[in-house]
């Protein structure tokens, strides 16, 4: 959504936007008729970060929303282009790369005559690398030396919080999940059940919850109605009095950054789990 006039006057007008002079050469984005003649008015360039609010630097996987601002109060239609990888939603770019970001602005204006023109200036954003997503301590039930007792690890499940602050990767979330109905755990052969929990717009399902099913076990994510925070909860899913055999691993990862791995082995009923193996790990 392009942002308002009052909403653009308090954006923050970054150091390191360099406006080129205006091409001679039309771009592939604007429509009309010639190039306009070297030297015409080039618009403000301004950015802002939509997570992160004009405080703040613009930060790599986020929203950056572009406004351009004509000195002669004329509001013509402008498109950007960006280099190949570079996602652009009307006035707002989103590069999951760091560091600098050439993007061309296009239009078509009107000159002394009537006839069209058109025009297009290049400038150049600076972007930050965004902070990990990360959870946090670990919660007791993910913790093998506090829940062990007489040689097996007792629990039914986990809880863990990713917070997402104003400046966190927004890549989204890959989750791997595969399980067997014995007391042991998979083979590496095994494929994994996989599914992306998404953390912005860019990605299909933000506010919808995701599943990951084995015997007797799920894994679920979801993320807040504000999204500043996403859940992922494992837990045992039967409704039996009886012993069940149990073996499955769980991984997440973050562009290919392993956060959380997960794998156990031994037997669940109703709310309870008794793990003959039980390991953790966080970090790559």
């Amino acid at each position: 959504m392009r942002p308002t006039a009052s909403i653009a006057r308090r954006y923050l007008l970054l150091a390191g936007l360099v406006p080129a002079a205006v091409a001679a050469a039309p771009d592939a984005g604007a429509q009309g008729g010639a190039p306009c003649a070297p030297g015409g008015p080039a618009p403000t360039v301004t950015a802002e970060d939509r997570q992160a609010g004009a405080a703040g630097p613009l930060t790599a996987t986020h929203d950056i929303d572009i406004q351009a601002d004509f000195s002669d109060g004329s509001s013509p239609d402008v498109q950007i282009s960006a280099p190949a990888g570079v996602h652009v939603k009307g006035m707002t770019v989103i590069s999951d790369a760091p560091g600098a970001l050439p993007i061309t602005l296009s239009w078509t204006q009107f000159q002394a005559d009537g006839s069209e023109c058109n025009a297009s200036t290049t400038t150049t954003l600076q972007l930050a690398a965004p902070a990990l997503l990360s959870f946090g301590k670990l919660p007791r039930s993910l913790q093998p030396r506090r829940i062990k007792f007489h040689g097996a690890y007792h629990g039914g499940g986990w809880v863990l919080t990713f917070r997402i602050g104003p400046h966190t990767d927004l890549r989204p979330l890959e989750l791997r999940f595969r399980g067997i109905g014995r007391a042991k755990l998979p083979s590496a052969s095994m494929p994994f059940k996989i599914v992306n929990a998404s953390l912005r717009d860019l990605e299909p399902g933000i506010d919808r919850q995701r599943y990951l099913r084995g015997p007797k076990w799920q894994v679920t994510s979801r993320v807040n109605f504000q999204r500043t925070a996403l859940f992922l909860e494992a837990r045992v899913k039967t409704g039996s009095l009886h012993w069940h055999p149990v073996g499955n691993e769980f991984v997440a990862l973050q562009a290919g950054r392993q956060i959380l791995r997960v794998r156990q082995a031994g037997k669940c009923r109703l709310a309870e789990c008794s793990w003959r193996i039980f390991k953790v790990q966080t970090g790559p």
